[in-house]
């Protein structure tokens, strides 16, 4: 009895049959639909697959020629997925070129759209600039133009006039900013350390050395007590004097002078403390001065106004007090300057009085809120009377 054959081979020859069957109808269409196709890429890679192909091609017929031996038939199996692996390759670029194909349709049916659209406003704007060139037009336009120089010509001489105003008004607010300045109240307190002494207080326009004072400049036998022009006051009560100076225009200069009254000589040696309250602006303290009955009266300094409106005081040297005291008229009843022997009795030491009484002086804040500042009122008066003054002239 023959043994069966129990050996399984795959690669038969009806198996090859096939596949050289499949193989040959695969490369006639390779071969009729070459011509038609373009892989994308340059022109030294459609050489290069061209050539891949001419040798794949080349070992095909090889292999015809050795179909009968495995090993070739392995070979042949190799090649035919190479060769499925290159068509689909070659589909996936075929692919790809449909689809930049039919977006380059898209495209191109835009452009044509757009084309169409810029084609009718090319059109329109032919028959505008047609119509602006034309006669009628540029009259128009030319028209319009001289309408228009006309207007600016108008805005530019009302222009020049509120120039105009607005300089003067700017002129007249200032004047009246300074005139408000001017008119902040300047108060000047005096006061000794024996409540018995009276003092008079004398307020001088100076305008510089050897200029004659444009008022009533200060004389210690002459001058009465009293305010300077109209509308300053003057208050002198137990032991202090207080002048309120309404009106003071920036940049004047004025020479504060204290005096004993004559009552108050015959007490004997005084110490004197001063101070200046001037609205929106820190109280000005003044140095401890003395006055004696053999000099009954003090140079205390010049008081000014600045260009910003802030109010300064500059505290005489002693040679400049000397040489005032020199130079004006002396009264010749004064006693001769007490020797070092006949000194004043010690007094208890006592504080200033304006220190112990005057009220404070309200904040600027709460000034902002409530008003004007209002200038402290002065102690009460108990020896002496206010001076006469005349009424403040209205600004």
């Amino acid at each position: 009895m023959r043994r069966r054959n129990r050996e399984i081979n795959i690669f038969n020859m009806s198996l090859l049959d096939i596949l050289c069957g499949a193989l040959g109808a695969f490369c006639f269409m390779m071969i009729a639909l070459l011509p038609y196709y373009k892989p994308p890429g340059t022109e030294e890679d459609a050489r290069e697959n061209q050539k891949k192909v001419a040798e794949t091609m080349q070992q095909i017929d090889e292999m015809k020629k050795n179909i009968s031996d495995p090993a070739v038939a392995e070979d042949l199996r190799k090649l035919v997925e190479e060769l499925r692996r290159q068509i689909q390759e070659m589909q996936g670029q075929l692919n790809l070129a449909l689809d930049a194909i039919s977006s380059l349709s898209k495209e191109n049916d835009a452009l044509k759209i757009s084309n169409a659209a810029l084609t009718a406003e090319n059109e329109q704007l032919k028959e505008m600039l047609r119509k602006m060139t034309s006669a009628e037009a540029l009259a128009e336009m030319q028209k319009r133009i001289d309408q228009l120089e006309q207007q600016l010509q108008q805005a530019a001489a009302e222009t020049s006039q509120l120039r105009e105003q607005n300089g003067e008004l700017t002129n007249a607010n200032r004047g009246l900013r300074d005139t408000i300045e001017s008119l902040a109240a300047i108060c000047i307190y005096v006061n000794s350390d024996n409540p018995r002494q009276t003092l008079d207080i004398f307020l001088e326009d100076y305008r510089g050395p050897n200029i004659p004072s444009p008022g009533r400049p200060f004389d210690p036998i002459k001058s009465v007590p009293g305010p300077r022009v109209p509308g300053d006051l003057v208050a002198a009560g137990s032991g202090r004097s207080i002048y309120i100076i309404q009106q003071t225009p920036k940049g004047r200069d004025y020479r504060l002078f204290v005096k004993l009254t004559a009552t108050s000589q015959k007490q004997g040696e005084t110490n004197v403390f001063a101070k200046i309250a001037v609205a929106n602006q820190k109280e000005i303290q003044l140095p401890r001065v003395t006055l004696h009955p053999s000099r009954p009266w003090l140079y205390y300094g010049i008081l000014r106004r600045e260009k910003n409106g802030e109010v300064i005081f500059k505290v005489a040297t002693d040679a400049e007090r000397d040489a005032l005291w020199e130079s004006l008229p002396r009264d010749p009843d004064l006693p001769a300057p007490a020797s070092a022997s006949e000194q004043r009795p010690e007094l208890p030491e006592q504080k200033p009085i304006f220190d112990q009484e005057t009220p404070p002086r309200p904040s600027p804040s709460a000034a902002s809120t409530s008003g004007p500042i209002s200038t402290p009122p002065p102690p009460p008066i108990r020896d002496r009377e206010i001076q006469p003054s005349a009424a403040p002239k209205k600004p």
